[in-house]
């Protein structure tokens, strides 16, 4: 990762395969900002174009994306926080098609991963399967790390934990 405004980074999968699942695709990383005050942040777009993974069964997925990320350093290591906003679309295995859009940016905190959650602790997504909506909440501001979304699918509520 450059820390260079309008520097790139462009990694096309070509024979790659993790598993036995076969990953195409290009991905472009463009650091868009970084800034010193009023705290050390970088920026940066992440486009996905034409991803495909190809799975021994000969299924697929696809994707397309756009997303950009904002790294703000804090001043301990656990007070680091990683935003991602944008939204991603595509074929499921099944060839349905998806959007994943990101209706309230997701914030990665150093703090909870060092607790082992992977997870944002904060945003909001709307996940579209076909015509199905389906709203997942990984908590409101300043929510505290867990492993809990809510998922809201046909005006029912479901809290449900990840990885558990």
């Amino acid at each position: 990762l450059r820390f260079i405004p309008n520097s790139k980074t462009i990694t096309t999968f070509d024979g790659y395969e993790v598993n036995g699942v076969k990953i195409e695709g290009t991905r472009t990383v463009t650091t868009s900002s970084f800034t010193l005050t009023p705290a050390l942040a970088v920026s940066f777009v992440v486009k996905d174009v034409d991803g495909k993974a190809t799975f021994s069964d000969q299924t697929t997925i696809t994707r397309n994306a756009t997303h950009t990320h904002t790294i703000t350093f804090g001043t301990t290591i656990g007070g680091t926080t990683w935003k991602v906003e944008g939204q991603a679309n595509g074929k499921t295995r099944t060839n349905n098609d998806y959007v994943f859009a990101i209706s309230r940016p997701l914030i990665f905190k150093t703090e909870c991963a060092f607790n082992g959650i992977a997870l944002p602790s904060e945003g909001e997504a709307l996940l579209t399967l076909g015509s199905i909506p389906i709203l997942i909440n990984y908590g409101d501001e300043g929510a505290e790390c867990d492993k809990v979304v809510t998922v809201l699918v046909n005006g029912q509520s479901q809290n449900i934990t990840i990885g558990s």
